[in-house]
Parts: structure tokens; sequence; C-alpha cells
């Protein structure tokens, strides 16, 4: 079947899926909102793949209740819109759920929008809250920015400053749609059915693009002798070729 993708970007991705839906998160998850009123699981269930739904879902468009810390929730970072730029400048306004405690100073961002919008290696050196005006937050760089007001500005850890770019492009130009239905279905079903407890998820190095759904009955007791019909997990594994995303793989 292949190994596991061992890249660390893949390794960022299935820790936030797996985080976002083990047994003391998925009930959170079942609960997200976003400012629009729509459920995470309505989503899930109404737009047309993932990479519609991941893109609703980011911190800019935070409702409650929300992703703790206010995160995107399915991408490994904190999106928000330039509302205005300038120099080294970019100015938010605050999500509704409040401001994301990841953007703060020495962390890095990626523009979703335009290529090198966001210099590489770039870091925030300031964070002004309520700057210009209440309810805006202003972020200074550490280099010259040239975003775009209405640019989508995804902050993230200095090394994975280009994971969301690259996994955005794998998600509009690689997966094929037959696996974005069966990862969607599986999710909502995940969403939907208060019987399953969590969901484990993997990517698998393969010539061949697959996605594998199984699910496993619990077990009543710490040395799972006895199945708990009322109970499961669900496990999701991707199969797939890295991707062929023009953005480079960042550094170690």
């Amino acid at each position: 079947m292949g190994g596991l993708i061992q890249t660390k970007g893949t390794q960022r991705l299935a820790r936030l899926f797996n985080n976002r839906f083990d047994i003391n998160s998925i009930g959170q998850t079942r609960a997200v909102k976003n400012s629009s009123g729509t459920l995470l699981q309505v989503a899930f269930a109404t737009l047309p793949n993932l990479l519609t739904i991941s893109d609703t879902f980011i911190a800019q468009n935070a409702g409650t209740p929300w992703i703790p810390n206010v995160r995107d929730a399915l991408y490994p970072a904190a999106t928000l819109v330039a509302v205005t730029v300038a120099a080294r400048d970019i100015t938010f306004n605050d999500p509704a759920a409040g401001w994301p405690t990841l953007i703060a100073n020495n962390i890095s961002a990626a523009d979703l929008d335009h290529t090198g919008g966001i210099p590489k290696g770039a870091t925030v050196t300031n964070v002004a809250r309520g700057n210009p005006s209440a309810g805006q937050t202003k972020v200074t760089f550490n280099a010259p920015v040239t975003a775009r007001v209405g640019d989508r500005i995804s902050f993230c850890p200095v090394r994975h400053q280009n994971l969301v770019r690259r996994w955005r492009y794998y998600l509009g130009n690689e997966l094929v749609a037959s696996n974005h239905s069966g990862i969607q279905s599986a999710v909502l079903t995940a969403l939907t059915d208060s019987s399953v407890t969590s969901v484990s998820f993997q990517a698998i190095e393969s010539s061949t693009q697959a996605v594998f759904v199984e699910t496993i009955l619990a077990t009543t007791d710490a040395e799972d002798d006895h199945l708990d019909p009322t109970h499961k997990r669900l496990f999701i594994a991707l199969m797939t070729a890295r991707t062929n995303a023009p953005d480079p793989v960042d550094d170690p």
C-alpha cells in the first residue's frame, strides 16, 4: 500500500484533523458555526468540495461557537482578510469570535490569493490591537509586503509558511472529485452520527489515488476484549502521490 507520507507539512495536516476529531474535541467540532450561522456539518452536507468548505471556515469567518483560540477550522493556520495594506503593515477587521492568539510576534504568514504577497521568511514584529480604529488590528512585518486589499492572509509558523497554499493547490487541482466526495461523506457521518466517538486520518504515499474509510467498533473495557456496538470510530486513509504544487516545500 505504500508508506505514510512523512513530510512535516503532511504530518501537521494529519495532526490538525486528528485533533479536531479526537474523542475530546469531536463534540466541539460538531458545534462549530461560522459568522453566517452555518454549522460545519451543514457545510459538509451542502457545499461542493473540501476546498470550498475549508475556505468558508477560516478564522475571519468565525462564529459562535468556534475552534479554541480562533484558528481556522480546517487549515493549520489563522486566516484573515486584508482591509488595508501599506509598506510593512496590513490591517484586519477583528473576527467576531475575537483575535486569533496565533497571530503574535515572530509568527509568519502567506498570501492565499497572490504569490509573494508576503515575502518568504517574513515574520510579524508588532500586533497593534484597536488600530487604526476599534475592532481593527494592524499587523507589522519585518519586510515590505505586496498583498492586496481583500487578500486572505494565512498566519502560521515560519517552518510551515507554504503549507496552506500547497494544501489548497492539492485540493483544488489534484484531489479527484470522487475522493473529495469520499472524504466529505465520511466526515459528514462523523459530524452527524453521535455514536462516532473519534476519527483518525492518515495519508499514504501511492502512485494510485484512493480514499479508504473503515468503521471500527469501540470496546467496553481497557483490554479491548468486548465490543461496544453503540459506539464506533472512523478511520480515513488517503492514498496519493505527493503534490506538484508550485510553492516549494518549506525548509526543514
